[in-house]
């Protein structure tokens, strides 16, 4: 089951918002990214944060209080955390965070930190920017030509089985810290398979 947090910052265009919409069964807005979602026509299940950055605080007061899940400003998790907690609670076995491009390095870097974690989301897409983690067999279309980027999470040392790579990762033992950057595709498919361990997978996806 599909589960997706639209947060604020800068997000992907509506159109391919809404095409990652579509197959999902539960969509959760993060304070400013109901901002998003209400201008662009997209209904939430809900609504979660300290709504200390939503420009659209009257119409969340109007909405089911069961829809509304209201947070102190001063909180130990970051409302991207609490949705992506939330969604696991729901039944939610694939996590996707649209949004968070953009604006101050800690708030990026708070998002990576997500994928070192055993809850943490499958996929992240800014503006224009697509983070996946391989944390199983992953085949990805469309991409040649296209610069990728790896980075081991989890603390875990790791290897993987690569095709459609330049620079195959096959032989290549990874440990934290370590990072592979600007790597490139090659073939129409490209296919990380993880032996032990996680990365991470960046790229441009326009």
């Amino acid at each position: 089951m599909k589960g997706i947090i639209i947060i604020g910052g800068d997000l992907p265009s509506i159109e391919m918002t809404s095409r990652m919409v579509e197959d999902a069964a539960i969509i959760i807005a993060a304070d400013s990214g109901f901002d998003y979602a209400w201008d662009n026509g997209i209904e939430v299940d809900y609504v979660v944060g300290d709504m200390d950055s939503t420009k659209y605080r009257e119409v969340i007061e109007e909405m089911p209080r069961e829809k509304v899940f209201r947070m102190p400003e001063e909180k130990d998790e970051t409302d991207t955390e609490i949705g992506l907690l939330m969604l696991k609670d729901l039944g939610a076995d694939e996590s996707v965070i649209i949004g968070g491009g953009g604006g101050r390095l800690d708030h990026l870097l708070g998002i990576v930190t997500l994928f070192h974690r055993e809850i943490r989301p499958d996929e992240w897409y800014t503006d224009r920017e697509a983070v996946c983690s391989i944390d199983r067999k992953r085949v990805f279309d469309g991409l040649k030509g296209k610069t990728v980027s790896f980075f081991p999470v989890g603390g875990e040392i790791c290897r993987m089985k690569s095709s459609g790579l330049k620079w195959p990762l096959d032989q290549l033992v990874w440990k934290p810290g370590d990072a592979g950057i600007s790597n490139v595709v090659v073939e129409d498919a490209m296919m990380i398979e993880p032996l032990s361990g996680r990365l991470i997978c960046i790229y441009e996806y326009e």
